[in-house]
C-alpha cells in the first residue's frame, strides 16, 4: 500500500513542477520576467530500526536502521532575478536596469509594486495631460509614489539614464518628472504576484546616480534548453512513478486473487 502512497504524491508534486516548468516556457519573450524554480522537500520519513541489539557499525552520516519514504513534496518556488539578455531598441522610452537589485515601481490596483519591465508608453488623458505607463497600463511613480504626469502638450518625451523625464514644452525641453528606481538589497523579501511585479513590506530605497540603460528593453533570463531538459526529466519521472503505481497495483491484484 505504500508504494502507492508515495508514487501517488510524487506525481501530484511532479505535476506542480511542471506546471512551473510550463509557465517559464510560457514566458520566454515577456520582458522583464524572472524564471521560477520548484525546490523539493522530502516528506514524512519512517525510519525503522531492522538492526539486531548490540550490533556496532562504522561512523554514519544517516541515522541506523532503514529509512523508508513516503516521497517529496515542492516547499517552495524560488524566483531567480539574475539579469536577462538586454535587446537594443533604440526607443526613447524603452529603459533596461542593468543592476538585479534595482526596480522600477508601478501603481497596481492602488499599491505600489516593482516590475524590471522598461518598456514605458505614454497614455493622454481627458484633461490632455500624459500619463507615463508600463506596457499594461499601470502608472509609472515618482520617488514620493507619485503617478508621472506630463503636461499637456508636451512632446518628444524621452528617458535619460538618470531617470529623469525630458519633453518640449513651449518650445524648450525641461526635465518633467523622475522615474523612480528602487533598490531591493535581499530579493528574497519580495513575493511574486504575477505579470513580473513583485510587492515587498519593507520600504524600498531610492537609486541615485544613472541607473538606466535607455533604449533597451531586459529580456527574460529563461534558458530555453535549461527548461526543455527539466521539461524532459519532469515527464521521465512522471512516467517512471505511474509505472510504479501500476506495478504495485498489479502486485496487489495478484495477491488478492491468490486462493
Amino acid at each position: 500500500m505504500q508504494s502507492l502512497y508515495t508514487s501517488a504524491s510524487t506525481m501530484a508534486q511532479l505535476q506542480k513542477q511542471l506546471d512551473t516548468t510550463g509557465h517559464n516556457l510560457a514566458n520566454v519573450n515577456t520582458n522583464g520576467y524572472k524564471r521560477r524554480d520548484a525546490q523539493f522537500n522530502e516528506l514524512l520519513v519512517r525510519n525503522i530500526q531492522n538492526q539486531p541489539p548490540g550490533l556496532t557499525t562504522g561512523p554514519l552520516t544517516t541515522p541506523q536502521g532503514l529509512r523508508l519514504g513516503v516521497g517529496g513534496y515542492v516547499a517552495n518556488e524560488a524566483t531567480r532575478f539574475t539579469n536577462g539578455t538586454f535587446k537594443k531598441t533604440d526607443r526613447a522610452l524603452d529603459a533596461a536596469l542593468s543592476n538585479p537589485h534595482h526596480f522600477f515601481i508601478v501603481n497596481d490596483g492602488g499599491v505600489a509594486k516593482a516590475t524590471r519591465d522598461g518598456n514605458f508608453q505614454l497614455s493622454p488623458q481627458d484633461n490632455g495631460q500624459i500619463l507615463l505607463t508600463d506596457d499594461a497600463g499601470r502608472s509609472v511613480l515618482n520617488a514620493a509614489n507619485d503617478p508621472i504626469v506630463l503636461p499637456a502638450g508636451a512632446t518628444g518625451v524621452e528617458l535619460n539614464k538618470d531617470g529623469n523625464v525630458t519633453g518640449i514644452v513651449n518650445g524648450e525641453r525641461r526635465v518633467l518628472a523622475r522615474v523612480a528606481v528602487a533598490y531591493v538589497e535581499n530579493q528574497d523579501d519580495l513575493t511574486d504576484v504575477g505579470g513580473g511585479l513583485y510587492t515587498s513590506n519593507k520600504r524600498y530605497q531610492e537609486v541615485q546616480g544613472n541607473p538606466l540603460t535607455v533604449g533597451t528593453l531586459e529580456t527574460s533570463n529563461v534558458d530555453m534548453g535549461t527548461e526543455m531538459t527539466n521539461l524532459t526529466q519532469i515527464q521521465r519521472a512522471y512516467q517512471f512513478n505511474s509505472k510504479a503505481l501500476m506495478t504495485s497495483d498489479q502486485m496487489m491484484g495478484i495477491v488478492t486473487s491468490l486462493k
